[in-house]
């Protein structure tokens, strides 16, 4: 069985397309988790519809903190099992995503602790693109661009033993961001491996939004600074933030590359190195 841990806020109608496309996959052997953030219990009670009553649904309410509500979704999971953690903004694009997901989870070697599925995003003008997640299999990751939670699968033994998600990244926290790369790197640091397939592709809705690139510079910095000393990273994250800031350089959008420099340093300058919430995942 797939556990499913999905957190909502404020996205009654996009949680509702995720349910429908859920309800419609052919492989059903799944349990889902709803970590409800929402003031009002409504909007999801809604969404899910029939699935309020069904066996294998939990809602769980929770205020806001995206890696918070990831945890308690993961505390739920099956130990022997995998979880994967859909946006409330996701879906799957055809009836047999789920089951693709589970040929490649029960083909995948004990000692895989993450693999990596494509997403598909759409841009301003609606349109789809799809990208496979760059990285290399072999120790170091390369590229995070693709790379995103929705397009995760975890061996919950292995995502429990790096205990969870930092509550110190992610939406709602103090670095808004970048939980789903930490969490690699961690899993990488303790000796598990993390691989990629090329199929099924899961949808995920892209945001342009400059403010939002903002947010992710700032969390992206304080994660540089958190594994500055990791043998696993090696400088590769600054690396790639100096190509992305290129490459936003080349398209002329320089006031925005270099707001982003400016919050990236920012956030490798906040960081401090507090003791993050445990969880007692047993």
């Amino acid at each position: 069985m797939l556990d499913l841990v999905l957190c909502t806020l404020n996205r009654q109608e996009q949680l509702v397309r995720y349910i429908s496309s859920l309800e419609h996959q052919r492989d059903q052997d799944w349990r889902l988790t709803v970590v409800d953030q929402n003031v009002d219990a409504g909007p999801v009670l809604r969404a899910l519809g029939a699935l309020v009553d069904d066996s294998r649904v939990t809602i769980v309410r929770l205020i806001p903190g995206l890696a918070r509500a990831r945890n308690v979704g993961l505390q739920r999971a099956s130990a022997a099992g995998w979880v994967m953690f859909p946006d409330d903004d996701c879906y799957y694009p055809n009836d047999v995503a789920l089951q693709g997901v589970c040929h490649c989870l029960l083909a995948s070697s004990e000692r895989v602790g993450v693999v990596v599925f494509p997403l598909a995003t759409t841009g301003d003008d609606g349109r789809l693109t799809s990208e496979l997640p760059s990285l290399r299999i072999h120790g170091n990751l390369i590229r995070t661009k693709g790379l995103a939670a929705p397009g995760l699968a975890f061996r919950v033994e292995a995502l429990r033993s790096v205990a969870g998600f930092d509550e110190r990244f992610g939406i709602g926290a103090r670095y808004p961001a970048d939980e789903d790369i930490d969490v690699i790197i961690r899993l990488l640091i303790g000796g598990w491996e993390c691989v990629r397939v090329s199929y099924p592709t899961i949808i995920h809705p892209g945001n342009t939004d400059p403010d939002k690139l903002l947010r992710y510079a700032f969390a992206r910095g304080a994660l540089c600074h958190k594994h500055q000393g990791s043998p696993i990273v090696k400088g590769w994250l600054w690396r790639e933030n100096v190509r992305h800031i290129r490459e936003g350089w080349r398209r002329a959008e320089l006031v925005t590359a270099l707001r982003a420099m400016s919050r990236l340093i920012s956030g490798y300058q906040a960081w401090t190195p507090e003791l993050a919430p445990k969880r007692p995942f047993a």
